[in-house]
């Protein structure tokens, strides 16, 4: 029988081991014996310790089946056939730590698991004993190396080996508290016994990570990476100034109906909105009159630029993104530690972790799991308009959250609650205490918002789709004149301009329908409980992580000798591949520079006549050329511009870019110091990190092999194997230097001849987002064709050769990439699509509805006898 013999001591005598000790009756003992079925499994055991196990886990069986207990009993044991045996501090540091973690870090180094099958007398004889019984039993058996008291055995083992099993007991506030219990036999033949606890270093821990989980959840947003939202989906306006004007022939014509378009024409979308970004043409448009051709001249072209597409100097057009993932697997664990708390009227203890309290399964996580799906769905149902519009939101919201200025909102703060004592001085004291009672909150409000960035989300969220829903502008109509007023003087009085300077809330740019505003609605709805449930997931993701890194370091510490070597092999391949696949990043970043200062050179008179805009600039060539003749063209249903040419781009920040397509048929020029294609150069980089890891093992296998043989210990392998591993950093950076970055000379002649042949035949396409127009005249038939009939359209593009009499560029060519025969016979086409091509008659003709009229761009060699 067990019984405790401090348990009237005081608690700081002892905080956190109650031992005791334990005498057998060999009464008691005797008429339960058990033993080995398989006497080759405690040869095993023994070879396992051997070869450097710490910590055996034992699941004993009766004929490979789980052994059973009479349900009825009172039970404090978990998993009451599951015993551990361990020796030193080694062994018992792990089982204070959490078992669902030691399975999958570096913990699980020395630590074996074992089943052991046993034949009892009589048969059934454990399934009846009490718990003190059963377990005396049971560490008598393991403490004397499996050999029952019934039979010739020798004394205990030594002290230093113990035997352990875990058990349940009441803890703080009525929580299941589960415990390991060790014991071993003393000097004197007795067996003392020890419950395992946790210490107050471990208690701190487990406060942190508690700490961290509320972290992770309000700073979830910030784990989104920052190109998921400002460089790859930003996009930014350039205007590019013709070197001369462009012609462009235009018809409108009222909308009656869109009976008179047949079967044969191919309709589709290609501007959303009615062309409401095409601002400065869709006003002209509205002076033009009806039935009438006139001839625009074009002076500037809108377009816009992914953020994506372009690059700075000195930017990396290359990188490499990890996803690491691993399945969760200790479901059963935690679900028998429920069931047996709930036995005893107990509730679980909280550990920081969600996931292990709840299990993945849990309704909870469940809920989030839908409402996630259920998101995702929303957004592929609803129009595209409406989509695009949330997705707008999602992304402004994440750049604002991250632009938002925590010092000024500091600073704010200060200063608000400051205010009395700024105002009246030392008097102020007087009302400090009652004004803080008004103040305190709306700075704390203040804060969170800035400081906080899942507040700060979901804040802009329900402003911005209040705004996108119309309910902004419904509030503050309804708001009288002194409300209005008041406000105006209650944000001059609280310095609101100061605090959100920077902020601002978008307004849509097109009116919805009722149906996409009750669709938006919802969907942004959604979007709300969509933040909340990803932050609790990605909450437990991070604590998962924490706790992950914890123990890994902490099995590190106590499994220095054998981790050690192979922890500094790892850190050594890591820093190999960080340095091959750098010497890649440096070779395309001062190629990227190079390109760089060439293109400046080019254009370097016009970026001295900055006007502070974004503009965008055609790289002229070395050598003087005619310029190649500037396209309309309509690619993925969106009118597009085609410069057949190389532009550049120099912002209002006084930024200059090249575009990333050109810098990749760029890398394949004709020069023994170009990078060449990306491929090509990673391959190399990995061919060097495989032949460097293969020295690296080699290396430590030898160092292993060494040191086995003539037992050198584990620190001086180490230093032996760090010293060794460095052979090819020093080859690669003092004696071949293979990794040196090679520079092209910028005025190098064959590397500029080069360079303007591909300069010269390169093309890329702009979506158009608006025309400047300088002049718009009315044309007949008469003077279109003197001024045209010489003009010839040819597989979308008009002879260059030829100009009008003003000396300007030929009329542009709106083409679909086909070739056309185009006539004078030309048929009114209608239709109510946003910006259509229409194909009637086999001709081609460009229509934008502009809500009550249609305006036709119109490719012929002569207008018919209508205009």
């Amino acid at each position: 029988m067990t019984y405790s013999l401090f348990t009237w001591l005081p608690v700081f005598i002892c905080a956190h081991i109650i031992q005791a000790q334990t005498s057998l009756a060999p009464s008691n003992v005797t008429k339960c014996i058990i033993s080995l079925s398989d006497p080759g499994d405690k040869d095993h055991v023994k070879d396992l310790f051997r070869d450097g196990a710490k910590l055996l886990y034992f699941h004993f069986l009766s004929e490979g089946q789980e052994i059973q207990r009479n349900d009825s009993l009172t039970s404090t044991l978990y998993e009451p056939f599951t015993w551990v045996r361990t020796s030193g501090t080694h062994g018992t540091g792990i089982l204070r730590l959490d078992s669902t973690i030691v399975y999958i870090t570096t913990l699980s180094i020395g630590v074996k698991e074992v089943k052991v099958n046993l034949t009892k007398t009589p048969n059934e004889c454990l399934r009846n004993l009490d718990d003190d019984t059963f377990q005396t039993v049971m560490r008598d058996f393991m403490l004397h190396d499996f050999v029952s008291r019934a039979e010739n055995r020798t004394s205990p083992l030594q002290s230093d080996w113990q035997v352990c099993n875990m058990k349940i007991r009441k803890g703080d506030d009525n929580e299941a508290e589960f415990f390991y219990e060790c014991c071993h036999a003393n000097e004197a033949g007795k067996i003392v016994c020890a419950g395992l606890t946790k210490g107050f270093l471990m208690e701190v821990l487990v406060f942190i990570i508690l700490f961290l989980n509320i972290a992770a959840i309000l700073f979830a947003p910030l784990i989104i990476p920052s190109s998921c939202f400002k460089d790859k989906y930003s996009k930014v306006n350039f205007i590019h100034k013709l070197s001369k004007p462009l012609d462009l022939i235009v018809r409108k014509k009222e909308i009656v109906s869109d009976s008179n378009i047949g079967d044969n024409v191919a309709n589709r979308n290609l501007i959303t909105g009615n062309g409401r970004h095409m601002t400065n043409f869709d006003k002209l448009l509205g002076t033009l009159d009806e039935d009438t051709a006139y001839r625009l001249q074009i002076s500037k072209v809108r377009f816009s630029v992914k953020a994506a597409e372009i690059l700075s100097k000195g930017e990396s057009p290359i990188g490499i993104l990890v996803v690491c993932t691993h399945p969760w697997s200790y479901e059963a664990e935690v679900s028998d530690r429920k069931e047996l708390a709930s036995k005893y009227g107990l509730t679980d203890r909280f550990t920081g972790n969600m996931i292990r309290f709840f299990t993945p399964l849990h309704a909870f996580f469940l809920i989030c799991y839908v409402i996630l799906v259920l998101d995702a769905m929303v957004l592929g149902v609803v129009s595209k308009a409406v989509s695009r519009i949330l997705k707008y939101i999602m992304r402004e919201c994440l750049r604002d959250m991250q632009n938002s200025s925590r010092a000024r909102a500091l600073g704010w703060s200060v200063k608000l609650l400051l205010q009395p004592l700024t105002k009246c001085g030392l008097f102020g004291l007087i009302i400090l205490p009652l004004y803080w009672i008004l103040a305190i909150p709306l700075a704390t409000a203040m804060m969170a918002f800035f400081m906080l960035p899942t507040v700060n989300m979901f804040v802009r969220l329900i402003l911005n789709l209040a705004m996108f829903c119309g309910l902004g502008d419904i509030t503050f109509n309804r708001c009288s004149q002194g409300v209005t007023t008041l406000c105006d003087k209650l944000c001059d009085l609280l310095d609101f301009d100061y605090l959100f300077k920077k902020e601002r809330i978008r307004r849509p740019e097109a009116t919805l329908s009722v149906g996409d505003k009750s669709i938006q609605f919802a969907a942004g709805l959604f979007s709300l409980v969509s933040l909340v449930s990803f932050a609790f997931l990605a909450s437990e993701c991070i604590i998962f992580i924490v706790e992950y890194t914890v123990y890994t370091i902490i099995g590190l510490i106590l499994n220095a000798d054998f981790a050690l070597q192979y922890l500094t092999v790892t850190l050594m391949i890591c820093l190999y591949a960080r340095d091959c696949f750098a010497t890649v990043t440096k070779k395309y970043v001062a190629y990227n520079s190079t390109l760089h200062e060439a293109a400046v050179d080019r254009i370097e008179k016009k970026l001295m006549e900055h006007n502070g805009e974004n503009n965008a600039y055609l790289l002229p060539t070395k050598k003087d050329e005619t310029p190649r003749i500037l396209e309309l063209v309509i690619e993925n249903d969106k009118l597009k511009w085609k410069p057949w040419q190389v532009i550049a781009f120099y912002d209002e920040n006084d930024k200059f870019y090249i575009t990333e397509e050109f810098f990749f048929q760029a890398v394949n020029l004709e020069n023994c110091n170009c990078p060449g294609p990306l491929s090509g150069n990673l391959i190399n980089a990995t061919a060097k990190l495989l032949l460097i890891i293969v020295f690296l093992f080699f290396v430590a296998l030898t160092v292993m092999a060494f040191g086995n043989e003539y037992e050198i210990s584990g620190f001086n392998q180490t230093i032996a194997t760090v010293i060794t591993g460095f052979i090819p950093f020093a080859l690669r950076n003092f004696l071949f230097k293979s990794n040196k970055v090679s520079s092209i000379n910028k005025d190098d002649v064959h590397f500029n001849i080069q360079l303007d042949r591909k300069i010269s035949n390169f093309n890329q396409t702009w979506r158009v987002l608006d025309f400047d127009v300088d002049s718009c005249t009315k044309i007949t038939k008469t003077n279109f064709c003197s001024q045209n009939g010489n003009t010839h359209a040819q597989n979308g593009t008009v002879d260059s050769s030829e100009s009008n009499e003003d000396g300007n560029e030929n009329t542009p060519m709106i083409s679909d990439k086909t070739d056309q025969s185009m006539t004078c016979d030309t048929k009114v086409a209608e239709s109510s699509a946003s910006l259509d091509l229409i194909k009637v008659n086999d001709k081609d003709e460009l229509i934008i509805d502009t809500v009550d009229r249609i305006v036709h761009m119109v490719n012929l060699n002569c207008l018919d006898s209508n205009v």
